[in-house]
């Protein structure tokens, strides 16, 4: 294969030195058109930053995610925060979120901001909160059936806890900004 014919093809599936998402994300604009997941399967805003003041804006990018882990970035833009993140179903089983925004400007998606929120979810927030866990599960599984009713809650506990905590700091760390 010729360097020239790589080159169109590289075009034709990527569109332009643009991600494999963007590209999509331009073909189908509907269905790119505004942040919902279900049971964390879907799109959602991270990393809100560079805020204006006047207009009450910030820059976000639209993140692909499952399990509520960040996949890839769709694209990047100045938005408006137009109201709160609505959850709807039942905890654990299914839910639904919907958060609106006004997207205002399109911005270039080629930022290190990306490379932050990889770095964040999975170099600090994951190892986080799967540690505890995986310890937790290796520890029963070390010392057999040989704990107690007591000692076994209070761990999951603790272990609850923390989560809940991880969870909490990345919600304010990237997550959206409280509507003024």
């Amino acid at each position: 294969m010729s360097k020239n014919s790589a080159i169109v093809r590289l075009e034709a599936v990527g569109g332009s030195g643009r991600g494999f998402w963007a590209s999509l994300a331009e073909r189908h604009p509907r269905v790119f058109a505004r942040a919902f997941s279900l049971n964390g399967f879907g799109l959602r805003y991270l990393d809100f930053h560079e805020r204006c003041h006047d207009d009450h804006t910030w820059v976000a990018t639209l993140w692909v995610t499952a399990a509520f882990l960040p996949i890839a970035p769709v694209r990047c833009e100045r938005v408006r925060v137009t109201g709160r993140e609505r959850t709807r179903g039942v905890p654990f089983v299914a839910t639904t979120t919907h958060a609106p925004v006004e997207p205002l400007e399109r911005l270039s998606i080629r930022n290190p901001r990306t490379r932050r929120v990889y770095l964040f979810y999975y170099g600090v927030f994951l190892p986080l909160v799967l540690a505890p866990v995986v310890g937790g599960l290796a520890l029963a599984i070390r010392t057999g059936s040989n704990v107690s009713a007591l000692v076994f809650w209070t761990v999951a506990l603790v272990i609850f806890a923390w989560g809940v905590a991880m969870v909490a700091a990345e919600r304010r760390l990237m997550g959206r900004p409280s509507v003024t």
